[in-house]
C-alpha cells in the first residue's frame, strides 16, 4: 500500500471510529438512564445483553494525605504518592512558574492523527 493510501485509509478509519465511538457513547447514556428509571440492571437484545454497573471512586484529600504521613513519620513517602495536575497548576501558578520547575520531553515521531485535507 502507497503511503497515500495509507494515509486515506486511516483517515476514513479514524473518522468512522469517531463517529461510531459518539453513537455507543449516546446508546450507554440512554441505557443508563434506563436503567435509573427503571431500576433494572440489564437489558436484553436479539444478539447481545447490556449489563449496566456502579462505579467505584476513591478520593483523598490532599491535606488529609499529608496528615497523615506526617502524624505516621512517613513525609519521606510524598514524592512517590503524588501526581501533579499540570495543566491546573498552569492555571493556578502561571506558564513562568511552570517553565522553571518542570520536566519537559518530547519523544519524536510517537504520534499520528488524521485530519481532513
Amino acid at each position: 500500500m502507497t503511503t497515500s493510501e495509507l494515509v486515506d485509509k486511516g483517515y476514513k478509519l479514524d473518522k468512522r471510529i469517531k463517529e461510531l465511538t459518539a453513537e455507543l457513547e449516546a446508546i450507554k447514556e440512554t441505557l443508563k438512564g434506563r436503567a435509573l428509571a427503571t431500576k433494572s440492571r440489564e437489558f436484553l437484545g436479539e444478539q447481545g445483553k447490556a449489563v449496566v454497573g456502579d462505579r467505584a471512586t476513591t478520593t483523598i484529600k490532599p491535606e488529609v494525605l499529608i496528615s497523615y504521613l506526617k502524624d505516621s513519620h512517613m513525609e519521606e513517602r510524598l514524592p512517590d504518592l503524588i501526581n501533579v495536575k499540570v495543566d491546573e497548576t498552569r492555571k493556578q501558578l502561571g506558564e513562568m512558574v511552570i517553565d522553571e520547575i518542570a520536566i519537559k520531553g518530547v519523544s519524536r515521531f510517537s504520534t499520528v492523527r488524521f485530519v481532513p485535507r
